[in-house]
């Protein structure tokens, strides 16, 4: 299959679609169904949840990611504006029988969009202006998950219809293979700036056994996230009507070492030790 994207697009790419057209075949091949949670239990939701994106036993993972971003304006054609790769160290706690803690550290790099070189600025094609590209890792904001809600434990100008509310996931049965979604829509208003809108769509592939065993604590999918949202700000596309298209695909890795090679190359020289880091559980939720 020929591909112009960069080199780890396209091999996250390649194994997400022979995932899809594993679960496209077994549509048609009737299976010996695994007994699947029930999803539409909160608290197995919850469960489940957190052992699709860590660990729920404790243990530090590491979800790599890699994708494009869009620009879409209404009255012309889309256009690539950059690529990303990432990484989102995260781990789990339990806090009481049916409560846990996430912490994380999220370290991005930016790669062309059409050569896949990393980056640390770039040309906008729909400005022609010199955008930067911003380069830390960072601490994400601690999350308390329940089986009666999600909470964030910070004060933040961020609301989301997957907050205060239960863990809610949509499960398809493909044979021997399963497809869990999530859905949400977001609005996060910046430091007087105006009210930035998103709809994201969490998508897991997996087999239906992985799931079905209560034993794996840290499950293994193929992963993607797709997002439609208003123009970043960084971008300072003004009143340009439009929006940003987000595809991004990956998989989660329970040791530093499976972590791309060239990617963490690139993140050594960009911030030191990075990936020697585990989420800061002595930090307060400022």
């Amino acid at each position: 299959m020929n591909c112009a994207l960069p080199e780890s697009i396209c091999r996250a790419r390649h194994l997400l679609h022979a995932a899809c057209v594993a679960i496209a075949v077994g549509l048609s091949v009737p299976t010996a169904a695994a007994e699947l949670p029930d999803l539409t239990d909160p608290r197995t939701a919850m469960e489940t949840w957190l052992r699709l994106k860590g660990d729920i036993a404790g243990g530090v993972t590491y979800e790599w990611a890699t994708g494009t971003a869009y620009g879409v304006p209404q009255d012309a054609d889309g256009v690539a504006l950059f690529a990303i790769e990432s990484v989102t160290i995260r781990q789990f706690r339990r806090l009481s029988e049916d409560q846990y803690e996430e912490r994380t550290i999220a370290c991005r790099l930016y790669r062309d969009a059409f050569s896949g070189a990393f980056i640390d600025e770039f040309i906008n094609p729909l400005t022609g202006n010199r955008t930067e590209l911003r380069l830390p890792c960072g601490a994400g904001q601690p999350v308390r998950y329940s089986p009666e809600r999600v909470a964030l434990l910070a004060d933040v100008p961020w609301q989301s219809s997957i907050l205060d509310r239960p863990v809610t996931l949509e499960l398809l049965r493909a044979g021997d293979e399963v497809i869990i979604r999530r859905r949400a829509f977001s609005a996060f208003t910046p430091a007087g700036g105006k009210v930035r809108r998103e709809l994201a769509v969490d998508t897991f592939a997996l087999p239906a056994a992985s799931l079905a065993d209560p034993g794996i604590t840290s499950l293994s999918p193929s992963y993607s996230w797709d997002a439609v949202r208003d123009w970043s700000g960084f971008l300072a596309m003004g009143d340009l009507p439009g929006h940003m298209y987000w595809s991004v695909v990956g998989r989660k890795f329970r040791r530093v070492q499976e972590l791309p090679a060239e990617f963490r190359a690139a993140l050594e020289e960009s911030d030191p030790g990075a990936l020697e880091r585990t989420p800061d559980w002595e930090a307060g939720y400022d």
